[in-house]
């Protein structure tokens, strides 16, 4: 939803995306979960993608799973791993902010091992636009913090809330949306199904109390939302 979201908005802006995957597969050329950032891209209005937090085996040799490299490498996406090994590839990638390629891989910055408020520095220098939009997949974060359907990441919230904060008082939130809680997954569509299957982790299923763990998140994101907007 966030490229349709997105797609109201009157002036230049940046999305910064926290989430524990890209979400950029180039092929097929679908509105889908792990294809959307191109379709945002695609928006004339829409300088940049920010990507921070993956640890995902998305990374892992990217472009035979449809990775837009390519965006990454001429600066229109800008991914941030929270830890991630160097990935396998073959095409030349050069050097950005974000990594450092040394003959078949790319070496990822571990936002784990850096600074949090450095970066955060950082990351507001390097967004070219007032205006942001900020859209959170709760996998992001590590399981201590959130259940969600999907493999997660480590991020702890304490860093989420900081980056929301730093990240507001210097440019101007035209819109929030956040996805990621627990659901049974249920499909009509075979296809979508098959999927599915191989697509989510297997035996995910919340013990009594674990749900409990994404309300808290969702009231402490929501209180943090409120207060740097008003």
């Amino acid at each position: 939803m966030t490229a349709s979201l997105v797609s109201g908005v009157e002036e230049d802006v940046t999305i910064v995306h926290f989430d524990n995957h890209p979400d950029w597969v180039r092929f097929p050329a679908t509105v889908n979960c792990g294809a959307w950032v191109n379709r945002a891209l695609e928006l004339p209005h829409v300088r940049k993608v920010v990507t921070i937090g993956p640890c995902s085996d998305d990374l892992v040799r990217p472009e035979l799973q449809f990775a837009n490299l390519a965006a990454v490498r001429d600066g229109r996406i800008a991914l941030y791993p929270w830890r991630h090994q160097p990935s396998r590839v073959w095409g030349r990638y050069g050097r950005t902010a974000c990594y450092r390629q040394e003959g078949g891989h790319l070496h990822w910055r571990n936002l784990a091992e850096e600074n949090w408020s450095d970066f955060l520095d950082e990351l507001v220098e390097a967004i070219p636009t007032r205006a942001i939009w900020l859209t959170i997949d709760k996998d992001v974060l590590g399981p201590e913090d959130a259940f969600t359907n999907w493999d997660q990441g480590e991020m702890p919230l304490t860093h989420l809330l900081r980056a929301v904060q730093r990240l507001a008082s210097a440019r101007a939130i035209r819109g929030i949306d956040v996805c990621g809680d627990w659901s049974k997954p249920r499909f009509t569509d075979p296809f979508r199904a098959t999927l599915a299957y191989f697509d989510h982790p297997k035996g995910l299923k919340p013990e009594p109390g674990t749900l409990a763990r994404n309300a808290r998140v969702n009231a402490a994101l929501i209180d943090c939302f409120e207060t740097v907007l008003s």
